[in-house]
C-alpha cells in the first residue's frame, strides 16, 4: 500500500510505503492515512519527523509516477540491480537477455474520483458559484494520467528497439571474433580482432554513458539503468465516477460516516459494471465472494447480481 503527501517545505511528493524502506523505516501508521489527506486550508498540515504534509492530490491525485518509482525502488533493492556486479556489459549482455530475473511488469486499475465528464445541463453558468467551484474541483483534482502511460509506452517501445538493436551489434561482434580464427594471414587476424575488442570497447562506453536526467535520489543515471530498471505498464482498467445531480463544490471534504459509506457504494457499483464490460463472467466472481460469505461482501454480492439481472 503506497500513499502519497506533499512535502510543504520543498514541494515534492512523498511516498509512505507499507513495506519498511530505507526512508520510512516503520511502514504505514495513521499519521501517514492523516498526511495523505490533510487538504490544504481545510485541515491542518500533519507533521512527520519534523517534515509537514499535505494532501498529494493538490499535486498528484491519481499518482501513478509515484507508484511506479515505488515499484522500480522496491525491486532494485530487492534485485541489487545497481549493485557493481549487475552493471550491463558486452559480457553480462547475453545473461540478462535470458535471465528471467528482472523487475516484473505492473498492470494498473486506475479509479477517477472527479468526473472527466460533465452533464450538458449541469455545466454551471457564470451566476452560480457553487457549480462553477464544484466543476473547478473536478478538473483540478481529476485523473491526469493518460499522459504518462503513452509516454511510458513510448519509453518502453524505444527500450525494446534498443534492446533488438544490441543483439543485433553483439551478435556481429561475436562473428567477427568467430571469423578472425579462420583467416590465415596475420594481418588480417590481428586487424580483426583489433576491430573486434574495438566493438566491445564501443558497446561497454555507450552502456556506461551519464543520461541528461539524474534519478529521484539525484544520483546520476546511466544508460544500462535505462534498460535494467524499465518494465512494462499495461493498463487494465480505468474505473470513471459519473457526475452526480446533487452533487455541491465541497463534497471533496465531507468525511461523514453516511457519505464515505454511500461513496464505497457507489465505488462497487462503478467498478463491477466496468469489470463486466471487460469480463462478461461476473457470475464466477459472486460465486467466489458469496463462498465468503461474510457479512461485508454483502453488497458486492447484491450489486453484482444487479448487474447480472439487468444484462440478462
Amino acid at each position: 500500500m503506497l500513499l502519497v503527501s506533499v512535502d510543504i517545505e520543498n514541494a515534492e511528493t512523498a511516498t509512505f510505503d507499507s513495506y519498511d524502506t530505507k526512508q520510512y523505516h516503520e511502514g504505514i501508521s495513521l499519521n501517514h492515512v492523516i498526511a495523505s489527506v490533510a487538504v490544504p486550508k481545510n485541515f491542518a498540515y500533519e507533521e512527520i519527523n519534523g517534515q509537514k504534509y499535505w494532501d498529494g492530490g493538490i499535486m498528484s491525485n491519481t499518482p501513478l509516477r509515484e507508484l511506479l518509482s515505488q515499484h522500480t525502488i522496491f525491486w532494485k533493492e530487492k534485485l541489487r540491480l545497481d549493485s557493481e556486479k549487475e552493471r550491463l556489459t558486452y559480457a553480462t549482455w547475453k545473461n540478462w537477455r535470458e535471465n528471467e530475473q528482472k523487475i516484473p511488469n505492473v498492470k494498473v486499475c486506475i479509479v477517477n474520483l472527479h468526473p472527466s465528464k460533465e452533464a450538458g445541463s449541469h455545466i454551471p453558468s457564470l451566476d452560480d458559484y457553487d457549480m462553477t467551484k464544484d466543476r473547478e474541483n473536478d478538473i483540478r483534482f481529476h485523473d491526469k494520467t493518460e499522459y504518462d502511460l503513452k509516454m511510458g509506452k513510448v519509453v518502453d517501445d524505444y527500450k525494446d528497439f534498443v534492446e533488438q538493436m544490441t543483439d543485433i551489434a553483439i551478435e556481429s561482434i561475436d562473428k567477427i571474433n568467430g571469423l578472425s580464427t579462420k583467416v590465415n594471414e596475420k594481418e588480417y587476424r590481428d586487424n580483426l580482432k583489433e576491430y573486434y575488442e574495438q566493438r566491445i570497447s564501443a558497446v561497454n562506453k555507450v552502456l556506461n554513458h551519464i543520461t541528461r536526467t539524474t534519478m529521484r535520489s539525484g544520483n546520476e543515471r546511466r544508460y544500462w539503468h535505462l534498460l535494467k530498471h524499465r518494465f512494462a505498464v499495461d493498463e487494465m482498467l480505468k474505473i470513471q465516477r459519473e457526475d452526480d445531480s446533487d452533487t455541491i463544490s465541497d463534497k471533496i471534504f465531507d468525511f461523514s460516516y453516511d457519505t464515505i459509506d454511500q461513496l464505497i457504494k457507489k465505488g462497487v457499483d462503478d467498478a463491477l459494471y466496468k469489470v463486466f464490460e471487460v469480463d462478461k463472467e461476473i457470475e464466477k466472481f459472486v460465486a467466489d465472494i458469496r463462498e465468503q460469505n461474510t457479512k461485508e461482501d454483502q453488497y458486492l454480492i447484491e450489486a453484482a447480481n444487479n448487474i447480472i439481472n439487468k444484462n440478462q
